[in-house]
């Protein structure tokens, strides 16, 4: 009798249990998909290097499966007191009738448990299709040969996302037996009654309005500006606390606009004609009544989309910059830097056994000069214009020089520009930006220097874009001087070309074995190296881990955001279902009270991310500064990640809320009372 129970309940109340469903089979799908990434690359036919990074990826994100089975198993547990709370009348009637505690919570149990399965088995399904997009990305990624490629459905995977889940809904069953077990059958029964509103001040909401507005735009000036975010982080000892500062003022600012818009639009909205058209009235007092209501809850929601679309942003716009430096930086098999290398680094190559005239396609060796601080640095550029650069003018670090002649060579091999200087004029080359913005500053003032005796002054008013290593973005500044001026035997060598034939690996490994062999032959001998093929293996590496764990958080975010905001709204339309019960019986259209449904759903839905996307404007700004300063250059254009998952996850939580919504209205005449 119990199971039929059980069984029937479940088909009656199906679509009560539409967003918990949804939000089980989305949280399955996106555990095993990204559990899966480790399956998938172990049946790629790809080298030693990529199969030890997909490896390493795995291990992070299985650290990160942690973090996010916490995540899922309070959310499941916040959707199943929903459905407690919807159907509390309806376990009152069981216990008058006779049934104890202990058999309604047999009852519940079952339910859970059969609703587990199903919402679990279509999860797996859905994530099994879905790994077969991701197994392509990472095959992409990796260089991996697509003729072995073939559908793979991961047990280990499907094991680990079953175990995780049936923890969650072991402690999903607890809190149902306690839930009964504390429950009064008076209040299971009791209706709730609808408490009317106090209407905030209307001068008081505008004053807060309008202050919240302002506290969130000093917040945004203060870290979208590099300037006043390095002020910042240095105020603080370098320890980033400072950034509580803007950011705890953002938060206080987002539940100000909460508290006070809803009083302000409805005022405003009183004095237009529309107010008075259909439904209108209702549904503005609806909304304002939910807004009223949910003050803090849309407040949490709206910063925590916030975080969603910052993370999945930032880090489609990391993995796109990785793309990017590497076409910028790579542009030649490989370069390589030798010190103290007593004569011309080919020279010491060959005599510990490799012969570059056979081994390269072509190349060039030039020489990089070291000068000390004391010979020139950010102070000399900057002269008296040290403002606000007084951390940079304290830096003790040694500067490269290079004749104009060997940056023409290298620069001729990379395919970048070449110039001309004067015999008395000199260029700075540099590719790390914030370190160009600091050379820029003195630059515009075209500052005259001396350099071994002689007197030069600036070709240009700002640096010019280049590097003589293939560094990816991290070249502070390099000085480029007429052939003259340098001269000694106070240098390193840089080694810039292309490998001879296709068997490019096998040339780079007999490279790497004669490098080592000339350490231990060469006193002081020591050299540094940057390959195309060693830079391929890092970007993607790199590239792969951040994007994965980006979208892997950030779509767990955006699924606990959506969900709460869906089971809020659907409390508040709970506790209105007699307000429909009155317009009912006054003869109100079904489909005009549909249509106010609507309203309501796409606006508690889209308020919360308007503000969301207006503080992502400046998060991902304060993300690019942040990158920036790293070597990245942040890139705007892969955002369709983010409004790819905005449109399926959270259009998908709006259509499911409006239908449980009209469910929850249009059923409320049958409900007990």
């Amino acid at each position: 009798m119990i199971y039929k129970i059980a069984y029937n309940n479940i088909k009656k109340s199906i679509k009560d249990y539409a967003v918990y469903f949804f939000t089980v089979m989305l949280g399955v799908a996106v555990f095993y998909v990204f559990n899966a990434i480790g399956t998938q690359g172990a049946m790629l036919k790809i080298n030693k290097s990529s199969s030890q990074l997909i490896t390493m990826m795995t291990n992070v994100l299985s650290g990160v499966s942690v973090l996010v089975s916490i995540v899922l198993g309070f959310l499941i547990v916040y959707a199943n007191s929903f459905l407690i709370k919807r159907r509390r009348k309806e376990f009152g009637v069981y216990m008058i009738l006779g049934m104890s505690k202990k058999k309604v919570s047999y009852i519940l149990f079952i339910e859970t448990l059969l609703v587990g399965l199903i919402s679990l088995g279509a999860g797996l399904v859905i994530g099994g299709l879905l790994s077969q997009i991701m197994g392509l990305a990472v095959a992409k990624m990796f260089a991996a040969n697509m003729t072995a490629y073939r559908f793979t459905f991961s047990l280990p995977a499907m094991l680990k996302t079953m175990e995780y889940f049936g923890i969650m809904y072991l402690f999903v069953m607890i809190f149902n037996v306690i839930s009964i077990s504390k429950a009064q059958i008076i209040t299971l029964l009791r209706k709730k009654e609808n408490q009317s509103m106090k209407m905030r001040n209307p001068l008081l909401c505008t004053i807060i309005f309008i202050a919240g507005v302002m506290i969130l735009g000093y917040a945004y000036a203060m870290v979208i500006d590099y300037n006043r975010l390095v002020k910042l982080i240095d105020a603080t000892g370098n320890t980033g606390s400072g950034l509580l500062i803007p950011i705890g003022m953002g938060m206080v600012s987002t539940f100000m606009i909460f508290y006070s818009v809803s009083s302000l639009a409805t005022q405003f909205i009183k004095k237009t004609k529309s107010y008075w058209k259909g439904l209108n009235s209702f549904t503005f007092k609806q909304l304002s009544s939910q807004i009223h209501t949910m003050t803090v809850s849309l407040s949490i929601i709206s910063i925590l989309l916030f975080i969603t679309i910052t993370i999945l942003g930032t880090a489609s716009s990391m993995t796109a910059s990785l793309n990017n430096s590497y076409k910028e930086n790579t542009v030649a098999d490989f370069s390589y830097t030798a010190w103290h290398a007593k004569s011309d680094f080919p020279t010491v190559l060959k005599k510990n056994g490799f012969d570059v005239n056979k081994e390269f396609k072509n190349y060039v060796n030039v020489r990089a000069y070291n000068l000390s601080e004391q010979e020139f640095g950010y102070k000399q550029l900057l002269g008296i214009h040290t403002k606000g650069y007084e951390k940079w003018t304290k830096m003790l670090m040694q500067w490269n020089a290079m004749s104009i002649s060997d940056y023409n060579k290298l620069a001729k091999m990379y395919h970048h520009k070449q110039y001309t200087l004067g015999k008395n004029q000199y260029m700075m080359i540099c590719d790390y930006e914030p370190s160009g913005r600091v050379l820029n500053t003195g630059l515009k003032y075209k500052p005259a220097i001396t350099i071994k005796g002689h007197s030069l002054q600036a070709a240009y008013d700002h640096y010019q874009t280049g590097f003589i290593e293939m560094s990816a973005g991290y070249n502070i500044g390099v000085l480029i001087v007429p052939d003259h001026v340098l001269t000694g035997s106070d240098y390193k060598q840089v080694l810039a070309g292309n490998y001879a034939g296709k068997h490019k690996q096998a040339t780079e490994d007999r490279l790497m074995a004669v490098l080592k062999k000339s350490k231990t032959t060469t006193k002081n001998f020591d050299y540094t190296y940057s390959t195309k093929i060693i830079n391929i293996q890092n970007t993607v590496g790199i590239g792969a881990l951040v994007t994965f764990v980006g979208m892997y958080i950030g779509i767990v975010f955006l699924i606990t955001s959506a969900a709460i905001l869906a089971l809020k709204t659907l409390s508040q339309m709970i506790d209105s279902t007699s307000r429909y019960e009155v317009l009912r019986k006054m003869g109100t259209e079904e489909s005009m009270m549909n249509h106010s449904i609507l309203k309501q759903v796409l606006v508690l839905f889209i308020f919360p991310l308007i503000l969301a996307i207006i503080h992502s404007v400046a998060g991902m700004k304060f993300s690019s500064v942040i990158l920036s300063s790293s070597g990245f250059k942040a890139d705007i254009h892969t955002t369709w990640l983010v409004f790819a998952a905005l449109a399926v996850i959270y259009g998908g939580y709006i259509f499911v809320t409006y239908q449980m919504s009209k469910n929850i209205c249009n059923t409320s005449k049958t409900t007990i009372h």
